[in-house]
């Protein structure tokens, strides 16, 4: 088994407690995986931790990690997601992403708007699935 086969594996296996919706599809014209996934999994109270995969082409399995709060059935996350890269003369670079997402939570879908990085907020129904794209697709 090759190292990318088994770090799959290991990423793809989601606790119990972790609810994954999504609207990602394949275009097949493009070769792309477009949409959003949202996987959550209950914290405290009424917290709740939150990854946000972004798919824009290539799919991936790396999430915006979030905090989310759930009061009955809404969810709302407003938070700035930080990452940490390095320029051409190795100086720290800091990229904020700010992420607003708010909505009603089902069982079977979350149904609400998604704001990123100051962009117009979109509507989107995202649907449960048993796992993020990556877990289910033949690539």
């Amino acid at each position: 088994m090759s190292f990318s086969q088994s770090r799959r594996e290991k990423d793809c296996n989601t606790d119990p407690e972790t609810k994954i919706y999504s609207d990602a599809k394949y275009v097949e014209e493009a070769g792309d995986v477009i949409g959003l996934e949202l996987a959550l999994k209950p914290s405290t109270g009424e917290g709740i931790n939150a990854l946000l995969y972004i798919y824009e082409g290539a799919p991936t399995m790396k999430g915006i990690s979030l905090r989310a709060i759930l009061k009955g059935k809404t969810l709302v996350i407003d938070e700035t997601s930080s990452e940490h890269s390095f320029d051409s003369s190795g100086k720290d670079v800091v990229h904020e992403l700010p992420i607003k997402i708010s909505g009603t939570l089902e069982e079977s879908e979350f149904a609400g708007s998604v704001q990123i990085n100051g962009g117009n907020p979109e509507t989107v129904v995202l649907r449960r699935v048993p796992a993020i794209w990556l877990c289910t697709s033949k690539m």
